[in-house]
């Protein structure tokens, strides 16, 4: 019987199990003790974090008293094991195909990553209702970037009332970001645009806001970060121009842990069942 082995992970991963064992499989975590390397060693098929590792050292595991280290990890794995992972080294999953192993980064798959737009969207609100006195319907939000987690949550607050600017490097998001009922201007206008809001949002992942562009927003707005690192702004400059700032970057793992965990089980169970090719 095919027997998956969860090493790491914050409560994501727990529901991820329930889910895998719900399908039929045998499915437990990994002892946090030192033996771990032993179960590791038995096991079928290995599933680590989304993302796989914080530090680059070692696996993410917020609940372990014990460290998981990515070299000691590679050791204990065997020919003809599969590890399933979210956003892998590609330099330890190389050496660790060199020995015959399979690995899968299951956040490639298109439908767990609009299922994790969803759920950061969803999130976002949440933010944005807690840390604002205003309602959402009457404000006014600007919105950088529209990938999958800006296209999900420009929507969302148009149909809470929200005013919804978008401002996008490419002619096409921009496109797409009018299309949804959204007002839209290319990245390099946003100053354009900035003292309008109430609210910025950022969902692009690389740093493109600067203090030159933050002052032209209006003291006491809030800029909401829900990208990943190395994220859009730095935190000082935010908070050197008179903004208000939240970082929540992992928003579906802290929010909505039930949802994102079984969206994880689903991509597994894709490549297991054979309805999609190993990575």
């Amino acid at each position: 019987m095919e027997k998956f082995l969860f090493l790491g992970g914050d409560r994501r991963a727990q529901y991820a199990a329930k889910a895998l064992i719900r399908a039929g499989y045998a499915a437990c975590f990994a002892e946090d003790s030192q033996t771990w390397n032993r179960q590791v060693e038995e096991c079928t098929h290995l599933v680590l974090p989304l993302p796989m590792t914080q530090d680059g050292a070692t696996v993410f595991a917020p609940f372990r008293s014990v460290p998981v280290s990515l070299d000691e990890l590679k050791k204990a794995l065997k020919k003809g094991q599969t590890v399933f992972a979210g956003m892998p080294k590609t330099e330890w999953t190389d050496e660790v195909k060199s020995k015959g192993v399979t690995y899968y980064d299951y956040y490639k798959k298109e439908a767990l990553l609009f299922a994790n737009a969803a759920a950061t969207a969803e999130g976002a609100l949440f933010e944005l209702i807690g840390a604002t006195d205003t309602t959402i319907c009457g404000s006014s939000f600007i919105i950088t970037g529209y990938g999958r987690i800006a296209s999900a949550l420009a929507p969302r607050l148009r149909a809470l009332g929200g005013k919804v600017t978008v401002a996008a490097r490419s002619e096409e998001q921009c496109v797409r970001a009018e299309n949804d009922g959204c007002k839209a201007v290319k990245l390099y206008e946003i100053e354009s645009v900035l003292s309008e809001c109430d609210a910025l949002i950022n969902t692009v992942p690389s740093p493109i806001l600067g203090e030159k562009q933050l002052l032209h927003i209006k003291r006491g707005a809030l800029l909401l970060e829900v990208a990943s690192a190395p994220y859009g702004v730095a935190e000082e400059t935010v908070k050197r121009c008179g903004l208000r700032y939240i970082k929540a970057p992992g928003l579906p793992g802290r929010l909505s842990p039930q949802s994102a965990g079984e969206a994880i089980a689903r991509a597994i169970l894709s490549v297991t069942e054979g309805t999609e090719e190993r990575g």
